[in-house]
């Protein structure tokens, strides 16, 4: 992932703007960070059993189900998001189209000085929760 993301940062001219790294979320990262974006695992086993064969035999299962409810990554995502994130900074999260609720419930629960709010996607459905001290 971080090879693609450094040829995509190339080719877009950004990439001495940018700097990578790997770790396990946020774990052993220091911060302060002014963005913290994730695109985590969020589809759950049950929804998992449902998807499409053209979709569950080419995507990797780790990177698309957290062999959960969907919401364990985003958990452990939102749990140490308030001491990584930079004074004026914001996060960004994917989520699934009908986790809003439960992701803006987790999000007040581990992250409450920062506003939070759910932006949907062009089919209307949530898709992004976002969150700014």
């Amino acid at each position: 992932a971080l090879d693609v993301a450094r040829k995509n940062a190339r080719q877009h001219k950004a990439a001495k703007r940018i700097q990578f790294l790997q770790a396990d979320l946020l774990k052993g990262l220091n911060g302060p960070f002014n963005l913290i974006v994730s695109n985590p695992p969020y589809i759950s086993m049950e929804e998992w059993a449902t998807l499409a064969p053209d979709v569950k035999d080419y995507e990797p299962a780790l990177a698309l189900n957290d062999g959960a409810s969907g919401l364990k990554i985003i958990e452990r995502i939102l749990q140490d998001a308030p001491a990584k994130l930079a004074p004026e900074g914001a996060l960004l999260i994917e989520i699934g189209a009908g986790q809003g609720a439960a992701t803006l419930k987790l999000a007040q629960k581990y992250c409450p000085l920062l506003r939070f709010e759910i932006k949907q996607d062009l089919a209307r459905r949530d898709r992004l929760l976002v969150g700014r001290f």
